[in-house]
């Protein structure tokens, strides 16, 4: 059972996960293809060759050569399949009531951890690209945050209409929340957290 409390390092123990996926099947389905496809066209070589050579490779050394070759290429084949399919699995974008994050794995021993804080997110748009992603309901989040110019771009999301409008409505709560936290704070006398303040940066809420 998929444990919510825990499901990334550094997850915190009032976070509550709204969205944990992985990009779209299509993405390790289109790489599978191609394999299968490099497959089927070596053994369609290699019949060729054993057809039109004069060689006899049911015996002796062709034999042996068309052997290892052949299992050198089904082992890489898979070695390439396992990878990808590594890299598609550990790949996770969660959307949190606070942030978003992004679980990159580069490699089998490289993993890279992207943040970033609903409060500083200044636009959110979805592009969803082409007749598979259309049908498939697959396409590309931009996320802009604050102090930057250049779009975050997280590809093969699905549903990312979906995606685009939890990220703003998520946003809007909690800049309503946050405000809601400060206001009390100073109406009691008491000193907003560090934590509120930083979130709703400048735009203090108005206190009567």
């Amino acid at each position: 059972m998929l444990d919510r409390n825990n499901l990334y390092p550094g997850q915190r123990s009032d976070e509550k996960i709204l969205i944990f996926t992985r990009r779209h099947w299509i993405q390790f389905f289109s790489s599978m293809l191609a394999v299968l496809a490099l497959v089927a066209a070596y053994i369609a070589a290699a019949i060729v060759i054993v057809r039109v050579t004069p060689l006899d490779f049911t015996d002796g050394i062709p034999r042996l050569v068309l052997i290892t070759v052949t299992g050198i290429v089904l082992l890489l084949a898979w070695l390439f399949l396992y990878v990808k399919f590594i890299d598609y699995y550990l790949d996770v974008w969660i959307l949190s009531n606070e942030r978003i994050v992004q679980i990159k794995q580069r490699s089998l021993f490289n993993r890279q951890i992207t943040e970033l804080d609903l409060s500083t997110v200044q636009d959110v748009q979805s592009k969803v690209k082409g007749i598979f992603g259309t049908f498939l309901g697959y396409g590309t989040i931009f996320v802009q945050t604050a102090g930057t110019t250049e779009l975050l771009e997280f590809r093969y999301m699905p549903d990312p209409y979906l995606v685009e409008k939890k990220i703003i409505d998520r946003q809007t709560a909690l800049e309503e929340r946050t405000k809601k936290e400060i206001s009390g704070a100073i109406s009691r006398g008491e000193q907003p957290s560090d934590r509120a303040v930083e979130r709703l940066g400048n735009q203090l809420p108005d206190i009567d």
